[in-house]
């Protein structure tokens, strides 16, 4: 026989069922949307990084330069006080 009070529970599990897959599928997208983000916001520290390097080799050719120059000065500095000193 057909019990009424059967089919509205059975209703009742589907409506359910339905509701755990509506929400199954906005989690779905919002792993989506954070997945997109991280993999943006890894390229964005891959390009700092590599930045950061760029920066610090320059650095260090910097003050490589500027104590080779200091030591030029320096030599610079000494031979014209030797020639004013003649």
């Amino acid at each position: 026989m057909f019990d009424p009070a059967e089919r509205l529970g059975g209703m009742g599990h589907a409506n359910e069922l339905k509701a755990l897959q509506n929400a199954n599928a906005a989690l779905e997208e919002e792993v989506a949307r954070l997945r997109g983000l991280l993999a943006a916001r890894e390229n964005d520290l891959q390009i700092e990084q590599a930045a950061q390097r760029t920066l610090t080799d320059k650095q260090k050719a910097l003050m490589e330069e500027n104590a080779r120059l200091k030591e030029e000065l320096a030599v610079l500095q000494r031979l014209a006080a030797k020639t004013r000193k003649r």
